[in-house]
């Protein structure tokens, strides 16, 4: 089983918060764009970080040079999610972004269970959002940078949410994970199967072979995971909601591009529907539900 994620080298630091929490196998596309990054990246593999990225990483490098005007070189997050993914050789695969960290031990925990999971199942691990301490700012715009602050277990996150501490991801924004039914995942002692329904972008673990690739075009923020949920779905994958564990996203500053909505991904979307057509006949009236 392996975690498949990718980032910048300024996401290095989560990526270590990651390897302590998760303690297994991480694909990493790693992103490098100037003689600069390459060097704080190679500065950063010299490092022995208690052994934890020499035991657990192994890092796909995508080099591309810096294009103007600046938005042309928007991050190339499926590229990089693409890279780490053809580079896994295990049978099992974890999806999961760096900024979001899980249960602690999640590998050991989940590993035992790998024997049950069917072909064209994704087992959902739910998705929350660490606030900081500062009650009086609370919310998704305040920065945390310490991975101690994420809890470790179950118990632990349903007491950090009555605290107000931690919530369910972007709220504000239900078809991304409102699929997954929180309310019933705080008392479940068992899996259970959810619909899937446009635009749910959950973290998945499910077996390497048949999974599809994420759509290559999309760059940077909007519509770049949920492309995939959604060719998934059309490939006939269910959705199974684990009782017991979780991801938590270190919330972070503001990115710049985040709040771009003319920019490239709002072109590809329409590639990629057109994609979707050509390859399963979808109707362009079930598409413009998306």
């Amino acid at each position: 089983l392996t975690l498949v994620t990718q980032g910048g080298v300024s996401k290095l630091p989560r990526l270590l918060d990651l390897a302590s929490r998760w303690r297994g196998p991480i694909s990493c596309g790693i992103y490098i764009t100037t003689t600069q990054q390459l060097d704080q990246w190679l500065a950063f593999m010299e490092k022995d970080h208690d052994g934890l990225i020499s035991k657990y990483v192994s890092f796909h490098v995508l080099i591309e040079q810096p294009q103007m005007p600046e938005k042309v070189n928007r991050h190339p997050i499926n590229k990089l999610r693409n890279l780490a993914l053809r580079n896994v050789e295990t049978e099992f695969i974890f999806l999961n972004d760096i900024d979001f960290i899980p249960t602690m031990n999640a590998h050991d925990i989940i590993a035992p269970r790998l024997k049950t999971l069917p072909s064209k199942h994704f087992w959902v691990l739910p998705a929350f959002e660490r606030f900081g301490t500062n009650s009086k700012q609370r919310g998704p715009g305040q920065v945390v940078d310490d991975v101690s602050m994420i809890p470790k277990t179950k118990d632990a996150l349903l007491e950090a949410i009555s605290k107000s501490e931690v919530a369910p991801f972007h709220v504000y924004f239900k078809p991304g994970h409102g699929p997954t039914n929180y309310t019933k995942w705080y008392d479940t002692i068992s899996p259970y199967a959810v619909d899937y329904d446009y635009l749910y972008e959950p973290y998945v673990i499910c077996r390497n072979e048949g999974v599809p690739s994420f759509f290559p075009s999309f760059r940077g923020f909007a519509f770049n995971k949920m492309s995939f949920f959604m060719e998934a779905h059309y490939l006939g994958f269910n959705f199974i909601i684990l009782q017991d564990l979780f991801v938590v996203h270190m919330n972070h500053g503001g990115r710049k591009g985040r709040n771009d909505k003319g920019g490239n991904s709002h072109l590809i979307k329409q590639d990629f529907r057109m994609y979707l057509q050509r390859i399963y006949g979808i109707s362009n009236a079930t598409l413009n539900k998306w």
